[in-house]
Order: C-alpha cells, then structure tokens, then sequence
C-alpha cells in the first residue's frame, strides 16, 4: 500500500467513525467546490475554480489578505494528478486525489462531481514560503479536505 493510500485509508475511516453527520458527503462540480479541511485549523479553504480546460485552486486564509494558488495538473509518471504552485519554475507538490460521493476515486475534470479530496504537499510548500520569506501563516493540513460548500 502506497503512503498515501493508506493516509487516505486511515481518514476515510477515522470520518466513517464520526458518525452519519460527518459520513454523508455532498457532491459539487469539481470546478465549482470549496474545500474545507477535514481535520485542521479553522478558516482555511481551498476554493477551486475553471481556469481554461485545467482547475486552479486558492489556498484562502480567513482574515488574511495573501492567497496562495495552484493548479491540477495531470503527471506523465502517474496516474494521479498534482498540485503545481502558479510561481515561475515550481515544481508538482505531490499527488490529489479526488472521492466521489460514493468514496470512489474520479477524474480531475471540472465537471466531475467530488465530495472530498486528499493533497500531498500543501503543508510542506507553505511551510518553506514561510521560511523564505520570514512571514508566518497557518500551515494547512496534509491530508482529507472535504466539500465544504458548492458554488452556483
């Protein structure tokens, strides 16, 4: 089993523990969901949006002015797309992987309805923002961000 398979195993079971509340997910066009982490600090979303035929996100920080944005971008080594930093010369953060309703895996496609997604590497590219720029701001999590509300 893969990292972050089992990562995505332990919150998914860890959210089917929580109880029928936490367990009934809703579905949102990809390109229109805002996702809220599962197990994290307040305040923080990602917000996704159509950006041409690919999907770019907003790392939004309640009260704070920067926001930090990136883009899905399909990886010639894997199966499983990646966050790409919109700085000059970044690199691919890690894997996302994107839930249905039904938990099952789907395609990065804007329209793809998804109710949770799991991100490799937001925690660690902040974290070095912060250490470069000698700013502090909240870490988001690595791990589950689920649906947390859906766009018209």
């Amino acid at each position: 089993m893969t990292r972050v398979a089992a990562l995505l195993a332990g919150a998914l079971a860890g959210l089917a523990l929580a109880g029928p509340a936490a367990a009934a997910p809703i579905g949102c066009p990809l390109a229109r969901a805002a996702f809220a982490p599962v197990d994290g600090p307040a305040g923080l979303t990602l917000q996704a949006s159509a950006a041409g035929r690919d999907v770019a996100f907003e790392l939004r920080v309640r009260g704070a002015r920067e926001r930090l944005r990136y883009r899905l971008v399909r990886r010639p080594d894997s199966a499983l797309p990646a966050l790409l930093p919109t700085a000059r010369d970044a690199e691919p953060l890690g894997r996302a992987v994107l839930l249905g309703p039904d938990l099952r895996t789907v395609a990065p496609d804007q329209a793809t309805p998804v109710a949770f997604a799991f991100f490799e590497g937001l925690w660690s590219h902040s974290y070095a923002l912060s250490l470069r720029d000698g700013r502090e701001r909240p870490l988001p999590p690595e791990g589950l961000w689920r649906v947390a509300a859906c766009r018209r």
